[in-house]
């Protein structure tokens, strides 16, 4: 989480095409908009490459505690990961 300490705060727009049409609203380019960078995040030993920037980034920082936990709880045991995206609780599980 490092490249994101100390950020300015800011408000990105994200463009969600769909949803803009779907609320009767015009779905309009932003040329300077945000996207597609990929920020490295280091947590526990996992290396995980999260677009910060995307709708759904798969990788929830605020369950950074819950991973933890999980950890030790899946020790040693098989696990099935029925709501996988990025792997965080799954790679925990390990």
């Amino acid at each position: 989480y490092e490249p994101l300490a100390g950020a300015a705060p800011t408000v990105l727009w994200r463009r969600a095409a769909a949803r803009l049409r779907s609320e009767g609203l015009e779905d309009v380019a932003d040329d300077d908009a945000q996207g597609g960078d990929i920020v490295e995040a280091l947590e526990a030993g996992l290396r995980f490459e999260v677009d910060v920037y995307g709708q759904k980034t798969g990788f929830y920082c605020d369950q950074r505690d819950n991973r933890a936990f999980l950890s030790p709880l899946c020790r040693g045991k098989r696990v099935l990961d029925l709501y996988c995206y990025s792997g965080g609780f799954a790679l925990s599980a390990l």
